[in-house]
């Protein structure tokens, strides 16, 4: 299943917050119950600025592929005569699709 990029920053960045309240929490000899308070605070509100984050990435991505789009159209691979437009594709020498090579005289 594919997750949206927005999903998967804030998960992550959540996550870690959760990580580094239990460890600092631990390191400073807090109470379990303060510990695990503060953890899942630090993890609702980190989840929240990862959604944000992700949210200007992606729109950030959004607009500079737009803008490229409009800069580089498929347009400008188009054929630009219409006898080549009109011309069929040739295979490679050697390709299942070429025309077969004239076959060689065994009296030479």
């Amino acid at each position: 299943m594919s997750e949206s990029p927005g999903r998967v920053v804030a998960a992550s960045l959540g996550l870690s917050a959760f990580a580094v309240a239990i460890v600092a929490g631990l390191a400073a000899g807090a109470s379990t119950q303060d510990i695990l308070l503060r953890a899942v605070v630090s993890l609702f509100v980190c989840v929240l600025i990862g959604r944000a984050i992700a949210h200007v990435g992606v729109r950030a991505m959004d607009e500079a592929a737009h803008a490229y789009r409009e800069s580089n159209p498929i347009d400008a691979l188009a054929p630009t005569s219409d006898d080549e437009a009109t011309e069929p594709a040739r295979a490679a020498p050697g390709h299942r699709d070429a025309e077969p090579a004239p076959a060689r005289s065994a009296a030479a």
